[in-house]
């Protein structure tokens, strides 16, 4: 496993590591690194918007049920969305 680039911005912490590299079993510093990704593949906030995975004909089915006296967190559920988040849809959908 190659730690080294992930520290390489850090000589400091990437120094320290060289040490540590060279006193393992068949690790050296001196290999070069292979290229890493440090980046997420967690959705962006973009691809997880309420609006964007519920339709307007949902949202108004969830507000009114929720008039209708269903629990929020029985709609959270039903929803596949967080008990906040049918919080807020309903607070927009009342004009707050």
């Amino acid at each position: 496993m190659d730690l080294l680039r992930a520290y390489s911005n850090r000589s400091d912490l990437a120094y320290d590591l060289a040490r540590v590299l060279d006193r393992l079993p068949g690790g050296s510093s001196d290999e070069p690194p292979e290229a890493v990704s440090v980046r997420s593949e967690a959705p962006t906030l973009g691809e997880v918007r309420i609006r964007d995975r519920l339709s307007p004909e949902q949202i108004a089915q969830l507000v009114a049920r929720f008039e209708a006296g269903t629990a929020k967190l029985k709609l959270a559920v039903e929803y596949g969305i967080s008990e906040s988040s049918v919080k807020r849809l309903l607070r927009k959908a009342s004009g707050g």
